[in-house]
């Protein structure tokens, strides 16, 4: 079912919710969501059920994994902890990792906090799916054997295994479990009550996950243990407690604004050129404007947060089943509160006749041939020898993408050729093909 708590009007936000009952179920998992301006909220909802089996259904509070939107919660305690003078993001980590190897560099917090450390992504031995349990030490013997893979500093390269140093500095640091130091000083005086270390919320509020399989329909995702997430992908949080979060962030509530400046700060490598990434957070444009943007995925789990700067625009989306995309999901939401047009998600049943006219080949003027073409009932499309991608059929002769918003119509021109004008976005300038006879 459709949970909607409306605080702007419906028109603004129609694709959006179109969007979300194309691609979702309502008896099955499905997200939640919030839109706050300047820290007050102006959209939020939900869709779908936070557990299939006994029917509750999800709401802005249900708690999710949120997986690596826990990242900038790090970085911000190690901001915490800095502005305390308990450590300094320009610290050496042998400092407190004193037996942690670096091939004679020297790795800052700074350089884990910007994966820029030259620490591999992942350990490339031990089972990260596993429910067992695995200890500070096992941890740190675990990632010593990974080779280091470039100099500190030298080029940006995304590493779980750095932030969860940094939740090993953490607790060095502040003398508590990384999980406690959360819960207290951030969870607890922000009065983020739907939040928590290790996703321990119980009841109908907890979301849980699951992935769809064809043959048995959704079936739960297995979680790995908590201690192998840690502080790169442990918390678990709702759209109501992120935008609360966010909020604190910006007003200097939890830390001072100079400290948050300096998280969505880009990093300065080596050579003079600037990552995107700051410590926790990440900057990019979209829908042409500047963004500070975490994305999160685990078994079960999708999160996408962004703020919009420049017009004090925050969003969430939470979900609870693996295949949802939800960076999707909030570009259309924010999308359309910036005015953008988009298709109508409506979908329609063609004729044996109606898709026997779409189906064939449609070549680019740079020669490239993207096929259309029918397969057991459904359609897809394929460009060149690219992958296979399936399509929807929307009314007004236009085809979505699979979850994204990508999409193609189909028109005759004055000369009678059938057209296909392929959008990679909204905001793009379409790709022309001309069907072949």
């Amino acid at each position: 079912m459709m949970l909607l708590c409306f605080h702007a009007s419906a028109a603004e936000v129609t694709a959006f919710e179109s969007f979300v009952q194309l691609q979702l179920k309502s008896d099955g998992p499905g997200l939640a969501y919030i839109v706050t301006k300047n820290g007050e909220t102006i959209y939020s909802g939900a869709y779908g059920m936070a557990n299939v089996e006994t029917r509750a259904v999800l709401s802005p509070d249900s708690t999710f994994n949120i997986a690596s939107v826990t990242k900038q919660f790090t970085a911000a305690a190690i901001m915490q902890l800095q502005q305390q003078g308990k450590l300094n993001v320009k610290d050496n980590i042998n400092k407190y990792l004193p037996e942690f190897p670096t091939a004679g560099h020297v790795i800052t917090i700074e350089h884990l906090l910007t994966h820029t450390s030259g620490l591999a992504r992942n350990p490339g031995t031990g089972n990260q799916q596993t429910t067992e349990v695995i200890d500070s030490e096992q941890m740190l013997v675990l990632f010593a054997k990974e080779p280091m893979q470039f100099a500190p500093g030298e080029k940006m390269q995304y590493s779980n295994m750095g932030y969860k140093l940094l939740g090993l500095i953490i607790e060095v640091a502040s003398g508590q479990p990384y999980g406690d130091y959360i819960e207290k000083n951030i969870f607890a005086k922000l009065g983020m009550k739907h939040s928590n270390y290790g996703n321990r919320q119980s009841g109908a509020l907890k979301a849980d996950g699951y992935y769809q399989s064809w043959q048995h329909g959704y079936q739960r995702a297995r979680i790995q243990d908590v201690s192998w997430t840690y502080a790169g992908g442990g918390l678990a949080s709702s759209a109501n407690d992120l935008a609360l979060w966010y909020r604190a962030l910006l007003d200097g509530t939890f830390i001072s604004q100079d400290s948050y400046r300096q998280m969505i700060t880009p990093f300065s490598l080596n050579d003079g050129s600037s990552s995107n990434y700051g410590y926790g957070l990440n900057n990019i444009r979209l829908h042409n404007r500047s963004a500070v943007i975490h994305q999160g995925s685990l078994p079960g789990y999708k999160a996408s947060a962004v703020y919009f700067p420049d017009e004090g625009i925050y969003a969430t989306v939470l979900s609870n089943l693996s295949s949802v995309e939800t960076f999707e999901f909030f570009s259309v939401l924010t999308g359309e509160l910036f005015g953008l047009s988009y298709p109508s998600f409506e979908p329609v049943q063609l004729t044996a006749s109606q898709q026997e006219q779409i189906m064939g080949d449609y070549q680019t003027s740079s020669g490239a041939i993207r096929k259309i073409f029918m397969e057991e009932g459904l359609m897809y499309s394929r460009l060149g020898n690219a992958l296979v991608y399936a399509v929807t059929p929307l009314v007004n002769n236009t085809f979505l993408y699979g979850q994204s918003t990508s999409y193609f119509t189909i028109k005759q021109d004055t000369t009678g050729r059938q057209i296909l004008s392929y959008y990679p976005s909204v905001t793009a300038k379409p790709e022309i093909a001309v069907k072949l006879q």
